[in-house]
């Protein structure tokens, strides 16, 4: 590799490295007042799905994007089949990882992973809330992913 084609390779895997770096730093302070009000959403939503109270988990958290794929029934149904497979409510939930960003029409979206203790299994938990107005955070989605054994 002569020197112009070491300067390319460098260039380009420096401007990703870059690029990278600078979008986790947007995500990180684009929407500093809303986080609060975001990681606050996922917990009540957190512990209304603890209590097993889902007619309530749809009431205050599906928003326009659920309520347009899913009927009050069907929510309902699936997120108790989710807690039914877990064993209950969780025992233990500590953050991960948090992420802001945006979706394609400027949606404020505010993701975090738990790593959640249910009565049946241990998992991450990934839950994304979406900014809707008027209504505030709503679920836009939710996943329960096993956490891999060594």
């Amino acid at each position: 590799m002569n020197n112009a084609q070491r300067h390319t390779a460098f260039s380009r895997r420096t401007a990703g490295v870059f690029a990278s770096s600078a979008l986790a730093l947007l995500c990180k302070v684009a929407y500093p007042a809303d986080a609060d009000d975001a990681r606050q959403a996922a917990k009540s939503f957190n512990g209304e799905f603890d209590a097993n109270h889902m007619n309530q988990v749809y009431e205050d958290f599906a928003g326009q994007f659920a309520r347009s794929l899913l009927t009050k029934d069907a929510f309902v149904s699936n997120l108790a089949v989710f807690r039914a497979n877990l064993g209950g409510g969780a025992k233990e939930r500590s953050t991960i990882q948090e992420q802001s960003g945006t979706t394609p029409d400027g949606k404020a979206l505010f993701s975090v992973r738990y790593r959640a203790v249910f009565p049946l299994a241990t998992v991450y938990e990934d839950l994304t809330m979406i900014k809707e107005n008027p209504g505030g955070w709503k679920m836009y989605g939710i996943y329960f992913n096993p956490i891999p054994t060594q």
